[in-house]
């Protein structure tokens, strides 16, 4: 029954950030970003301990607009939204307490078939 519930909580937030994106919503799915999968434990990345706070605050007041924190255990991976003309404050933030930045953007073609240079 708990399984099925945190399920169905999951399902939830998917649907409702699709929404989000397709309607082009950033403040919508940074909110959705913060409610987390619905576990208190991972809502968000303040709740880990204080030095994590300490980042999170720092990254928000950069102008990050959700943070997530992803991996956890002995190594992890923070996944920070920022509007586009926040991405050196926050990348500074990053630098400054050398936490590496590592750059990604978002699929929204969906899976293709790439030649290969071979």
């Amino acid at each position: 029954e708990e399984a099925h519930r945190y399920i169905k909580e999951n399902l939830k937030i998917v649907h409702s950030m699709r929404k989000a994106f397709i309607d082009e919503n950033l403040k919508e799915i940074a909110n959705l970003m913060d409610e987390g999968c619905g576990n208190p434990r991972f809502r968000n990345a303040e709740a880990t301990n204080p030095a994590s706070k300490r980042i999170a605050e720092e990254l928000r007041s950069a102008g990050a607009m959700a943070l997530k924190t992803y991996g956890t255990g002995w190594a992890g991976c923070l996944l920070i939204m920022h509007p586009p003309g926040k991405k050196d404050a926050v990348r500074c933030v990053l630098a400054n307490r050398q936490i590496p930045f590592l750059p990604f953007s978002l699929d929204t073609e969906g899976p293709r078939i790439r030649q290969s240079a071979n």
